[in-house]
């Protein structure tokens, strides 16, 4: 959950700001709410959604239940000694077979099958000199890692490779505010979620005397203008950031 800092407003407040320049009344709040999270859904995929971390158990057969507001993960890892999150690799060749069933790690496995993949990782990419692992001169590297995973977003499983030996994993992923009333969003992006709310909720009124064409189409192009400007406003670049790799990028090498 965001902080109450300056950089956060809340998706209720937001709501009823657009009531009170609506002149509206907090009987619609509902109404609008279910707007405002499609709203920030949409601005979330395109420009910026607040990402929740969380550890989950893992089960015995080496899976974990995807939370209930689970929208789309950015980082799947472990915990390492200096408080880091070592992600795992994503191996989409892990079968999804009895993901649901307590017998998944004796059914999804064939000892007769050669598994040539592994052997030329040990044989010629992770070279071991006797005390660490090096890659061979013009062998391609590959990612150390904690594990292995995939998700299936259809069963909300994330299922995990048979030797995975941790009892947990750290999972970072995208919430939908649906049930959320203290949902936070970037201030940067308020007035796009403003602006997101103050088309829909008029985009379905029959055109009349309240409510024209030209309305609806100068509402739905302010959002879009807003959702541009709030693309520019999450990511600048800060003199922190231009400093950090100026001076990453230093190096001493001989000068002709």
């Amino acid at each position: 959950m965001a902080k109450d800092t300056a950089m956060w407003v809340g998706l209720a407040e937001v709501i009823y700001q657009y009531i009170d320049q609506a002149k509206l009344t907090s009987a619609e709040f509902r109404r609008l709410w279910t707007i405002g999270v499609r709203g920030v859904e949409e601005i979330g995929m395109d420009v910026h959604m607040t990402p929740k971390t969380e550890k989950l158990m893992v089960n015995p057969n080496n899976t974990v239940n995807l939370p209930s507001d689970y929208f789309g993960f950015s980082k799947v890892g472990v915990f390492n000694a200096d408080g880091e999150v070592a992600t795992l690799r994503r191996n989409t060749n892990l079968t999804a077979y009895k993901i649901d069933s307590s017998d998944r790690l004796s059914k999804n496995t064939d000892d007769t099958a050669l598994d040539t993949y592994r052997l030329q990782d040990m044989a010629y990419v992770n070279y071991f000199d006797g005390a660490r692992y090096v890659n061979i001169f013009g062998a391609g590297s590959k990612l150390n890692a904690a594990g292995e995973f995939d998700i299936s977003e259809d069963e909300g499983i994330l299922y995990l490779d048979n030797e995975f030996s941790y009892d947990y994993v750290v999972l970072e992923y995208l919430s939908s505010p649906a049930d959320d009333v203290d949902y936070k969003i970037p201030v940067q992006v308020k007035e796009a979620v403003l602006a997101y709310i103050a088309w829909r909720d008029i985009e379905m009124l029959p055109s009349g005397r309240r409510v024209t064409m030209g309305d609806k189409q100068l509402r739905r192009k302010e959002f879009y203008n807003q959702k541009r400007l709030a693309r520019l406003r999450v990511n600048p670049v800060t003199p922190w950031d231009a400093n950090e790799i100026i001076r990453m990028g230093q190096k001493l090498v001989a000068k002709a």
